[in-house]
């Protein structure tokens, strides 16, 4: 680094790092060369006097000396122009006075001195949407970060140049760790997919299956003592049990263990060998504690790989607020350690200097108001620093420095925002790394040449979600998006503030392109009101991800801080739709359809599959749980199942036929519930596993509603034209005409016992889709699939109204008749599956928990049979899959007779994907 490039260092630091945005006179120093740096003038005053650095108007403006300072406290004589960096900490004076003396000494391009003391600056890590909760380094060069965008991404080179590993588009990620360049781990907020573990440096990752039963649901916390070794900690969610897990054996093993006695939540954890470490997180003394008002911290250190724990804070309580818990935990040496203290409202950590024995609670005041503290790390025992969210509304990002010991702090936000962790190596500290809004790094290397260029990149991209904070207080929030060109599929996530997963609110194939606002209701998976405050919203636009936060507020806002009007004209409805299972954007909101060719049938048929799959599970659970084996419900049920199952191999064997892959194994397409149907299919619908009854049949009547609504009747009005599952496969079939593609037969099966058949003509192919409507919806003049033969959507009506749907002999027009009554069947009381199956610690008794994993299982190896059918023409394993589906019923007949543990209803099948 020569001295030019140091002082552009030394201004883009004053205002925040070399992304910062400069307003008034903007920043004039960027990406210029230093004869263009001298030459600058500023509203006509010469930036820099060659030869004389005090007399220059650049040190005038970082003093605060005439004619700047008018915006200090007491501005000096004649000021009229404000300090620079205005409304920012000053510069340091050491920094003030390197550029008075380069100025002094010719402005010259020479090389800094070796002995430059190292400071803060970002890497070329992406600028995470939200932010980047964690690092994990083996050496000052090699190492990997965890980001709000779903994203695990490696650096080789000390942050020069970042490489996307893994994406995770679902999954919140939340702490990352490496025993060696190869062996590492990844935990995440996301129960299904909890731990993720990597033997190849990150080059491929895996869930870790199975976890024991009593494991941490959310993995906040990773402590990697060797590869052999390794602890986890979670959660920090109140309404959960606190646990712990480790292994001994790299990972074939985990053993885990309820915290509940000893803290409320936990987040971090930190072991210096294979007995001996640390966890930190806080404790109510309510027994079922759901906020955290009432926490207080605890310090809990164990001695024996924790079969035993001793609270170091205890005794202390009165020392430390409620509504305040322990979240990093950093030790400079073996005796020097400090906890952050995350507080809403205050900023402090807890200090110890005897090897974590006792601890004292540190307030951090740094003229600014730092609050909501989460990152802490030291270099020596002197200086350090603590950053996090800043504020309450998680909207500041504030960062405070000590140099002695944390007795006193100041301002630091030029080191970086919304810091969550450190890590240092040397001793003396040469090289440091924070995660934040970005990665940044403490060292005295000069900076990558390719800043300029990423920064001019950065600039250049159009965010996902333009507004980096929204906040409403009507019936909905808007969300603003800008939709890439040629994006193919379109998802929007959403979580809580502390990483609880809410639900998928949008999934759309081949989505229009362009700025869009989707008005989300407020309402969780399950469809409930969540409650008032912060959330976090992830768009994934194919393998392009982005975050915000979204806030619902108890009354509307005093300044608009939704970042821009909105156009209505480019409005989603915010009125609910009697919207199709289609997948394709077009279908549901534009006029002017996107291209529809060979590869939009592909993915349109992809998508299809995945319907007709995601309707099977719901459909088998009501089945199951009717007692009356002879009632007309049953049978009716049992019917629309198998004609399912046919619609999904037949659609399998239209992709196979011009030249697809039916996709069945991967996480991003095997159905969860409760949750929305795939590919944006009816928005706002959420489709549980749960008993037969009338809540649940209309649910299925919803699935199969009619292309052109129900039939005339004295329930269903007439005149409404709706989107379908009809509109959908009409889109497929005019494709199929209109590119007319070879049909391959080769890989396409058959099993008369089910209904599929091979489809090698186009006439076939038009047969085969008005079969699909016509099952599931009847046609715009009967609701018969065949004589005497209701299709889907009025077998469903007929157990919501608990009436025959009969066509009357006088008018020749179909209706529930009042006289045929036809009563719900008597059903197991099977209790709603809860979101992600159950999890061992719900389930006491082992042989009923056999039989919830043995149903996984079973279901997990069906679908991979049925991707290797179709994968390659293997007939054999068609029939395995099917056979595996008897054994499913078996089990799960079983499973709806358990009571469960607390009394309330019985078990029921999960059907989750075991891979």
């Amino acid at each position: 680094m020569n001295r030019f490039q140091r002082v552009i260092e030394i201004l883009d630091r004053a205002v925040g790092g070399p992304n910062a945005p400069v307003g008034f006179h903007g920043a004039v120093w960027r990406n210029i060369s230093r004869n263009d740096f001298v030459a600058r003038k500023i509203f006509g005053l010469q930036l820099v006097a060659v030869g004389d650095g005090a007399g220059s108007n650049l040190v005038k403006a970082l003093k605060g000396e005439a004619p700047f300072g008018a915006d200090l406290a007491e501005p000096p004589p004649d000021a009229t122009f404000s300090r620079m960096p205005s409304g920012l900490s000053p510069v340091p004076p050491s920094e003030i006075a390197f550029i008075e003396t380069w100025i002094n000494e010719g402005c010259l391009e020479d090389d800094v001195p070796s002995a430059v003391v190292p400071t803060w600056r970002r890497t070329n890590a992406p600028i995470a949407s939200r932010r980047t909760d964690d690092i994990w380094f083996i050496d000052p060069r090699v190492g990997w970060a965890v980001n709000s965008d779903g994203n695990i991404i490696k650096t080789e080179d000390g942050g020069e140049n970042w490489v996307p590993q893994h994406s995770t588009p679902g999954v919140y990620l939340r702490s990352v760790a490496f025993a060696n360049a190869n062996v590492g781990w990844v935990g995440t907020l996301t129960r299904s997919r909890r731990l993720l573990r990597t033997t190849n440096g990150g080059t491929t990752w895996s869930v870790v299956t199975p976890l024991p039963p009593n494991a941490p649901v959310a993995v906040c916390g990773l402590s990697v003592v060797s590869e052999l070794v390794v602890y986890a900690s979670g959660t920090n969610r109140p309404s959960d049990v606190p646990a712990m897990m480790k292994t001994v054996d790299g990972g074939a093993t985990w053993t885990a263990w309820d915290m509940s006695a000893h803290a409320s939540i936990l987040i971090d954890t930190y072991f210096t060998d294979a007995l001996h470490g640390w966890v930190v997180g806080g404790k109510t003394d309510e027994a079922a504690p759901t906020t955290r008002d009432k926490v207080k911290p605890v310090i809990l250190e164990t001695t024996d790989g924790g079969a035993t724990w001793t609270n170091r804070l205890a005794g202390q309580e009165a020392e430390f607020p409620f509504g305040e818990w322990g979240w990093k935990i950093f030790f400079v040496n073996s005796q020097l350690g400090f906890v952050s203290l995350e507080n809403f409202d205050a900023a402090a950590v807890a200090r110890t200097t005897d090897g974590g024995r006792t601890w004292i609670r540190m307030a951090v005041e740094d003229g600014q108001g730092n609050a909501n503290l989460e990152g802490v790390g030291f270099a020596d025992d002197r200086r350090g620093w603590v950053g996090g969210w800043g504020s309450r509304d998680l909207s500041k990002g504030y960062s405070s420095a000590t140099v002695d010991g944390g007795a006193t702090w100041a301002a630091a936000n030029q080191i970086g925002l919304f810091i969550n962790r450190f890590r240092f190596f040397g001793n003396p500290v040469t090289v440091g790394y924070a995660s934040g809004d970005t990665v940044y790094k403490y060292s005295s290397d000069p900076i990558p040449v390719a800043s300029a260029a990423l920064t001019a990149a950065q600039d250049a991209t159009i965010p996902l979600l333009p507004n980096g904070r929204t906040i409403a207080s009507g019936a909905s929030i808007p969300i603003n998006m800008r939709v890439p060109v040629g994006t193919k599929r379109l998802t929007l996530d959403v979580w809580d503030r502390f990483g609880v997963e809410v639900g998928r609110l949008l999934d759309e194939i081949r989505p229009r392109d362009g700025q869009r606002v989707f008005d989300w209701d407020g309402t969780d998976v399950r469809g409930a009101t969540v409650p008032m405050g912060d959330y976090i919203i992830r768009m994934t636009a194919d393998d392009v991800t982005a975050s915000s936060i979204v806030t619902r507020a108890s009354a509307p806002p005093s300044v608009a801080r939704t970042g821009g009007r909105r156009d209505a004209t480019l409005r989603l409805s915010s009125a609910p739709r009697r919207a199709s299972r289609s997948t394709v954007a077009a279908l549901m909101t534009e006029a002017t359809p996107p291209e529809r060719d060979l590869q939009w049938l592909k993915e349109a048929l992809q998508i299809a599959i995945q319907l007709e799959l995601a309707t099977l599970p719901p459909y088998l659970t009501a089945y199951w749980t009717i007692k009356q084996e002879d009632h007309e419900a049953k049978a009716s049920i049992s019917e629309i199942w198998r004609e399912e199952m046919a619609h999904f191999g037949l659609v399998c064997n239209l992709l196979v036929a011009i030249g697809g892959t039916p996709l069945l194994t991967d996480a991003a397409v095997v159905p969860t519930y409760p949750g929305p149907l795939p590919g944006g299919v009816r928005p706002g619908l959420i489709v549980p596993l749960r008993k037969l009854d009338k809540a649940q049949a209309k649910i299925f009547m919803e699935i199969e509603y009619p292309q052109d609504g129900p039939l005339p009747s004295a329930v269903a009005g007439a005149g409404t034209t709706f989107d379908s599952i009809g509109e959908f496969y009409g889109a497929i079939l005019a494709t199929f005409q209109k590119e007319n593609p070879t049909l391959k037969l080769d890989r396409q099966l058959r099993s008369s016992g089910v209904g599929v058949y091979k489809i090698g003509t186009m006439a076939k192919v038009e047969e085969t889709i008005r079969l699909i409507n016509l099952q599931g919806e009847g046609s715009n003049v009967t609701p018969e699939e065949g004589p005497g033969d209701l299709a889907h959507y009025y077998r469903f009506g007929q157990i919501y109204n608990e009436k025959r749907y009969v066509r009357n002999p006088a008018t020749g027009k179909w209706g529930y008749d009042p006289a045929a009554t036809l009563p719900l069947p008597e059903t197991w009381e099977m209790a709603d599956i809860p979101a992600g199956g159950y999890l061992q610690a719900e389930v006491p008794d082992m042989a009923t928990w056999d039989l919830i994993q043995t149903f996984d299982q079973r279901y997990s190896n069906m679908l991979r049979l049925l991707e290797t059918a179709w994968l390659n023409g293997n007939q054999p394993s068609l029939f395995e899959a099917i056979s595996e589906m008897g054994q499913m019923a078996s089990v799960a007949s079983q499973l709806v007779a358990k009571p469960r543990a607390e009394g309330a209803g019985t078990y029921g099948p999960c059907f989750r994907y075991l891979s």
